[in-house]
C-alpha cells in the first residue's frame, strides 16, 4: 500500500451531498515527495466534499506549521502556514484539457486520491518570507544577539547614508554659489 492511499474518499458509493473529511500530516508525508521544499511539518487539512452527479466542489482548509530558519534571526522557527482552496471534481471518461482548479475522475474510479494535491497546496501556501510576528510567543523564539548586531550595523549605515548626503548637498551648493 502507497504511503499516500491514506489521502484519499471514497468516491465511488458515496451518496450526493456535503461530506467532511479531516486529515492530518506530518514528517513522513513529505518523504513521500523527491526534493520537496518541506522536511519537517506538521498540517491539519479539512476538506468539505458537496458530491453531485457530474461536477462536484471540494474545499480545502491547511492549517499547520513548516520548521524553518528564521530570515531575520537565523533561529529554527515553527512558521505557520494556512490557506483556503476551491476545487471542482468533474466526472468524465473523455480526455479534457486540464484546468488548475479541476481535478477529472474517470466513472468508475472507487477513490479519490488527494495526496498529490495536498502536498501542492501546502506549498503554494509557504510564505515567501521565513518569518513573522512572534513577539505573542512565550518564549520568544528570536535570537536577540543576531537582532542587536542586525540593528547596530543598520543604524551606523544609515549615519553613513546620511552624511554622504550631507556632503553632496553641501557640494552642490558650493556650485551653485560659484555661478
Amino acid at each position: 500500500m502507497n504511503n499516500l492511499d491514506r489521502f484519499s474518499l471514497p468516491f465511488l458509493g458515496m451518496k450526493n451531498g456535503v461530506h467532511t473529511y479531516d486529515f492530518n500530516v506530518g514528517d513522513d508525508f513529505f518523504k513521500e515527495f523527491d526534493h520537496s521544499p518541506i522536511e519537517s511539518g506538521s498540517f491539519t487539512i479539512k476538506i468539505n466534499f458537496d458530491k453531485q452527479t457530474n461536477v462536484s466542489e471540494m474545499d480545502l482548509h491547511i492549517d499547520g506549521f513548516v520548521k524553518a530558519v528564521c530570515d531575520r534571526c537565523l533561529t529554527d522557527i515553527n512558521l505557520p502556514v494556512n490557506g483556503d482552496y476551491h476545487l471542482y471534481v468533474k466526472v468524465s471518461n473523455e480526455n479534457e484539457d486540464e484546468a488548475d482548479e479541476v481535478i477529472y475522475l474517470k466513472e468508475n474510479s472507487v477513490r479519490l486520491y488527494l495526496g498529490q494535491v495536498i502536498y501542492e497546496y501546502i506549498c503554494l501556501s509557504l510564505p515567501l518570507s521565513n518569518a513573522y510576528d512572534c513577539e505573542t510567543e512565550i518564549p520568544r523564539p528570536c535570537d536577540d544577539t543576531v537582532l542587536n548586531k542586525l540593528n547596530h550595523t543598520h543604524e551606523r549605515e544609515a549615519h553613513i547614508d546620511n552624511s554622504n548626503e550631507n556632503d553632496i548637498w553641501k557640494n552642490l551648493k558650493n556650485m551653485m554659489s560659484k555661478n
